[in-house]
């Protein structure tokens, strides 16, 4: 599944594919492949969050690998 958001000024910014969610996943983690300002990226976050019913946390682009302990 691949996450495209429109930005206000239009533009599209593609965040990388998400794969391998399970339906019992309670958190969603998406990678970001550009930077978006904090407040922005809450906004996304929080209506991703109230669309999916899922919590969503979007990564900025220098984090390459998530690591679940």
């Amino acid at each position: 599944m691949k996450l495209l958001i429109e930005q206000d000024d239009g533009s599209i910014v593609e965040l990388k594919e998400l794969v391998g969610v399970d339906d019992a996943a309670n958190v969603l983690i998406a990678l970001s492949t550009h930077h978006l300002r904090s407040d922005y990226r809450m906004r996304i976050e929080e209506e991703m969050t109230r669309i999916t019913g899922k919590r969503w946390v979007i990564l900025p682009p220098f984090i390459g690998k998530i690591v679940g302990i």
